[in-house]
């Protein structure tokens, strides 16, 4: 019994880690109602509201004209955009019982002179087919399964990934943004 035990051991010992240690040490910033929230104020030199607004409409309307992205509204006297976006975040296959969805998100941007504030928000899953995730759940949930009975370890790693996934493209979002605003060639 002892020997099996141990060539069980050595066997697990051999396997790859599940998650690489990007996946491990990511984070999901969240607001006070610890829903995920990514938000960056910037200081900027050199470029007034005005400016500031017109690189972002510019940025929105180049990003956000799909049929899962689009600018909500836009109001240049207050210096404000908002539009909806999704991002596909997938596991493996539904044939090889992966999941597949979206998380939907509200991506926000205010200025005045000196500063701006990118900011998304309102981050929810919705599947793509069959899932055994709810729907709605917040990207920092921690494992929304829809019922008990389904596998916890082999769900987690799935939502584990797919919350990898969708952090590491909503951080490009943002950097995306804040370097078209900054950008001198930007008009």
């Amino acid at each position: 019994m002892k020997t099996i035990a141990l060539i069980i051991t050595l066997l697990v010992s051999q396997l790859p880690p599940l998650f690489s240690q990007d996946m491990l040490a990511f984070v999901i910033p969240t607001n006070t109602g610890s829903k995920a929230e990514y938000t960056e104020a910037t200081a900027v030199k050199g470029l007034s509201k005005s400016e500031m607004y017109d690189r972002a409409r510019t940025w929105f309307y180049k990003h956000y004209q799909t049929n899962r992205n689009s600018v909500l509204a836009e109001d240049k006297e207050s210096g404000k955009i908002t539009g909806k976006g999704a991002t596909q975040s997938s596991r493996g296959t539904q044939k090889t019982g992966g999941e597949d969805g979206y998380f939907n998100y509200t991506i926000s941007f205010s200025c005045q002179d000196g500063k701006f504030l990118c900011a998304i928000s309102d981050i929810s899953y919705q599947p793509s087919g069959i899932s055994s995730f709810i729907a709605g759940a917040d990207l920092s949930a921690d494992l929304p399964l829809k019922y008990s009975n389904h596998s916890r370890n082999r769900n987690l790693n799935r939502w584990k990934e797919m919350q990898y996934q969708t952090n590491t493209e909503l951080q490009s979002v943002m950097a995306s943004l804040k370097a078209y605003i900054l950008s001198p060639e930007a008009h």
